[in-house]
């Protein structure tokens, strides 16, 4: 494990990711590799890409589902699998114990009318949270992206559980700015 500039990054083949709830990676001849800054070579460039958790796990799952539609190639579906691949470990490090649900809460994201407009909300809120509340949080907010949310969310009220996002306090985010996510 090396630091950089106060980010912990990781020394594994798929180092990608850090502490904070961004990713870093570059895509390069069907291989996702990721970095700590830019450079180019002779070879290939790369670039730093900052994206929310929120941001990234639905942009990545709008595209496998769309790929079942769109006319690609082999190499197109291996990047895709990939990044996947290499988002799965990310989750499992930056969420520890919280990571596998939120790999199956991800992989449940569908395609639906609002999915875009409901990032909205969520990347608002997600943006103001402390870094403990994004991890303690993460996972209701996931949850959210659900088109049946606010059907149940009162069912699970019910029994007494804690730190749910209201389908109100959503709706009060719909239109706020995003503030800058502290890194």
């Amino acid at each position: 494990m090396t630091s950089t500039r106060g980010r912990r990054s990781f020394g594994t083949r798929k180092e990608c990711f850090s502490a904070s709830p961004m990713m870093y990676a570059k895509l390069t001849n069907a291989n996702v590799k990721s970095f700590s800054r830019p450079r180019t070579t002779k070879r290939w460039a790369s670039a730093t890409v900052y994206s929310l958790w929120p941001v990234l796990l639905l942009q990545h799952r709008m595209l496998r589902l769309s790929l079942a539609f769109l006319d690609h190639s082999g190499k197109t579906q291996a990047i895709a699998y990939a990044l996947e691949a290499i988002i799965e470990e990310a989750l499992q490090e930056d969420f520890a114990a919280q990571g596998k649900d939120a790999i199956a809460l991800w992989q449940r994201i569908h395609a639906q009318p609002d999915v875009f407009d409901k990032l909205q909300s969520r990347g608002a809120i997600f943006c103001s949270w402390t870094k403990a509340e994004r991890k303690r949080n993460f996972l209701q907010l996931l949850t959210s992206f659900d088109p049946m949310y606010d059907s149940y969310y009162a069912l699970r009220l019910q029994p007494g559980e804690r730190d749910l996002l209201s389908p109100e306090e959503l709706e009060l985010w719909a239109n706020a700015e995003w503030r800058d996510p502290r890194w």
